[in-house]
């Protein structure tokens, strides 16, 4: 009997580890990799969207809605007029929920929370809908990559408003600098089957992280599928690496965000200003290596995550680069290497302390010079 319950045991820990692995599939490819935040409150949407038809049985019939959600009968234990106000409350109130954390989310271009709550009803809708289309799909689409020996690979990229071609041409031309010959179509319906459902109900609501049309980029061993606010490249482990690190030898940040909080696309956008500038002739851009160098002290400044600070540093530099190119900054004076840091300070500090115990040893103080800068 011990064997028996320790393999039930396993048995049931690989199950949930599944499940939960399919619903993190899932969610993905509904709605691609979003900032934390609104990744977040969508997926609290979408378990509160899955649950709600078990809160509409449960106000019809609330016995057999308590046996679904519990395993136990409820109603023996509260009365079936309390657990049907429970069921009816939590029917009504769901959708609303819904409505709101989407709002949070994406917010409406018009309406606030009173339109977000109505609109709640037709998003719940649709999320259970979809979902019951991906958790089907999904799995199916991952056990292909898995038998071709493929990795599917997330990258934050937001395009600006009107510039989803202009991204796909970069995403083209990083292919190609990768030694491959890419052809664009549109994505497969099965990619956007459950998307388009979820558009249909959410009237527009979503449309901030669910594309209306997608459309992806394709060679041999590799297929990219460039979302709202996500890229999915989906290949064998070695192109999707080489094409990755391609995106930087085109003009992908000039058309899309690589970066998803609001200082760092504040950041990113004086960037996209003095890389414009740089482009017009007409302007001598005399006082751009000074916007450079102040853009880059901000950057130093905030608190966001490591790998968007890698992604602007990579931007900054190479706009300090074509300074350079230009003839509007030397070698000696590159605007970023004047951004200064605390390194100076700190060794003066530690200088004087040493030097103050030397000094109660009846020792001589020791010479001090500046730290030299590490370029």
């Amino acid at each position: 009997m011990a064997i028996i319950s320790v393999l039930f045991s396993f048995l049931a820990k690989k199950l949930s580890n599944i499940i939960q692995a399919i619903f993190g599939w899932s969610v993905t490819a509904l709605f691609g990799k979003l900032p934390r935040r609104a990744q977040l409150l969508v997926t609290v949407a979408l378990v509160a969207s899955l649950a709600w038809p078990v809160f509409v049985l449960g106000a019809f019939a609330p016995k057999l809605a308590g046996w679904v959600v519990a395993f136990v009968p409820l109603h023996k234990l509260i009365g079936a007029t309390v657990l049907r106000i429970i069921w009816l409350s939590l029917a009504v109130l769901t959708p609303v929920i819904v409505g709101i954390l989407v709002h949070i989310a994406a917010p409406l271009r018009k309406g606030g929370l009173a339109r977000a709550a109505v609109n709640g009803y037709p998003i719940a809708i649709g999320f259970f809908l979809s979902f019951l289309v991906v958790v089907v799909t999904v799995p199916t689409i991952k056990i292909a990559a898995i038998v071709r020996r493929w990795s599917d690979e997330h990258v934050y990229l937001q395009p600006h408003d009107g510039k989803y071609d202009e991204v796909i041409e970069c995403l083209v031309e990083a292919v190609r600098r990768a030694g491959h010959q890419p052809t664009i179509s549109d994505a497969p319906r099965h990619m956007v089957l459950a998307t388009s459902i979820m558009r249909t109900f959410a009237r527009g609501a979503v449309a901030p992280f669910v594309s209306n049309t997608l459309r992806r980029v394709t060679s041999d061993g590799l297929m990219i599928y460039l979302y709202p606010a996500d890229l999915l490249l989906r290949g064998t482990p070695s192109t999707v690496a080489r094409v990755r690190a391609m995106f930087g030898r085109t003009k992908i940040d000039k058309y899309a965000y690589l970066v998803a909080s609001p200082e760092s696309q504040s950041i990113a956008d004086e960037l996209s200003r003095i890389t414009k500038i740089l482009e017009d002739t007409s302007d001598n851009g005399a006082l751009l290596p000074t916007r450079l160098m102040q853009c880059y002290q901000r950057l130093m400044h905030l608190d966001i995550p490591y790998d968007e600070f890698v992604a602007l540093d990579l931007v900054a530099r190479r706009v300090e680069r074509r300074l350079l190119s230009q003839g509007l900054v030397g070698p000696n004076s590159l605007p970023i290497d004047q951004v200064g840091d605390a390194l100076i300070e700190a060794d003066e500090a530690r200088h004087r302390t040493l030097s103050a115990a030397r000094r109660v040893a009846g020792r001589p103080e020791a010479p001090w010079a500046p730290p030299p800068r590490v370029r």
